[in-house]
């Protein structure tokens, strides 16, 4: 089922759902890593969004990538899976969502140009992982400074929360 966020939307309104999120940490050759600023709130995150119904991580990864950077994306490995209360996400138009969050780290495949797609985003940048170490983690969406930090580290065993 393609948009099942909205597909539940259309029976809860605002109320709270639940939904499984992913996410790709993706690193150019320089080891630059790919941060969108989110047209609603202005906040940094790498490229994701929810899966919908029958869609595999992998294949959900892919089509968020796709639809938000026009960038391809390979195989993936992943690094952090994030739940509970700190998940709770209440967007700027009231819908509230708790998410079960799945980071992967990524590199980019074949020679696509970086480009918006939707009206999530109003930047794409490649970033030095060191340049985003100093930033404040206010600047973040949820999870995005913590899994950055593990990256940063080469830290790539998979954590669960």
């Amino acid at each position: 089922m393609k948009d099942y966020i909205r597909y539940i939307r259309s029976y809860v309104g605002h109320g709270e759902v639940l939904s499984v999120g992913v996410a790709a940490v993706i690193l150019n050759k320089q080891e630059e890593v790919l941060l969108e600023k989110r047209s609603d709130t202005g906040e940094l995150c790498v490229p994701g969004g929810g899966l919908n119904l029958g869609e595999t991580a992998l294949e959900g990864l892919k089509r968020e990538v796709k639809e938000e950077t026009n960038l391809d994306i390979g195989e993936a490995r992943l690094l952090f899976v994030r739940s509970g209360e700190k998940e709770k996400y209440v967007y700027p138009n009231g819908d509230i969502t708790y998410y079960l969050d799945l980071f992967f780290l990524t590199e980019t495949q074949g020679a696509s140009a970086l480009k918006i797609n939707d009206g999530e985003s109003k930047e794409l940048k490649f970033y030095p992982l060191g340049e985003l170490m100093k930033k404040d983690a206010k600047e973040f969406m949820r999870g995005t400074k913590e899994v950055l930090e593990k990256v940063y580290r080469k830290d790539f065993s998979v954590q669960v929360d």
